[in-house]
């Protein structure tokens, strides 16, 4: 724990309280201190878990390390539960999230981007999250370019090089729709998608049902 940490974690806890002008100002003040971003270029996309380890090494991303206990369920350990297609189906061909984040597995992938560089989930913070944090507040704040400028910033990190088109929108909220769908993009398997579902569910631009089959019946959570 440190300085850093603390602010990214008020961003954090801000940001599930909906209270955006808060969350926007600890994101801010955390990206003054720490801004270094993994290349993924720099990666290798065969290895069994490419992101490099948290602990003891260090990786540049990880601001305060935490780790799920035994929820292999998510994990690249996992026999039986893939990522959601619709998921992995919305990166583009040449984003590296696809073969960093991801392998195959029977017919869908499994998760191995964990800065546990191993099956253990990572839940702490992170230098990406607070972009995202700081990216979507802008766009909230109808500061369009300035949230622009910092998921762009990310994305040239997650592309083959020479590869990314940085992202454009005519409006803030489509700034914050491209920022929230990134936001999903990057910090899967990090045990803040539930909250994130919980507090986007409020507004009804963003509201989603989330509705499973099995054994011949469907389940709704709306």
């Amino acid at each position: 724990p440190n300085k850093v940490a603390c602010l990214a974690m008020l961003a954090r806890v801000y940001l599930t309280m909906e209270d955006y002008a808060n969350a926007g100002t600890y994101a801010q003040k955390a990206l003054l201190l720490t801004k270094e971003l993994i290349d993924y270029n720099t990666l290798s996309a065969s290895d069994a878990f490419p992101l490099p380890a948290a602990l003891p090494s260090g990786n540049v991303e990880a601001l305060f390390y935490s780790v799920l206990n035994n929820l292999t369920t998510l994990s690249a350990a996992s026999t039986t539960t893939t990522i959601a297609p619709s998921l992995y189906n919305s990166y583009e061909a040449d984003d590296l999230r696809r073969v960093i984040l991801f392998t195959p597995r029977g017919a869908g992938q499994v998760f191995k981007g964990s800065y546990a560089k191993s099956s253990a989930i990572f839940a702490g913070l992170s230098v990406n999250e607070l972009y995202l944090i700081a990216a979507e507040c802008y766009a909230r704040a109808d500061q369009k370019d300035a949230s622009l400028a910092l998921l762009n910033t990310l994305l040239v990190n997650r592309f083959k090089k020479n590869s990314f088109k940085p992202l454009s929108a005519s409006t803030s909220e489509e700034a914050l729709r491209l920022v929230l769908q990134e936001r999903r993009k990057e910090l899967v398997a990090r045990e803040i998608r539930w909250t994130d579902l919980r507090r986007l569910n409020a507004d009804a631009r963003f509201a989603v049902t989330i509705t499973k089959s099995y054994n011949g019946s469907s389940y709704e959570l709306t």
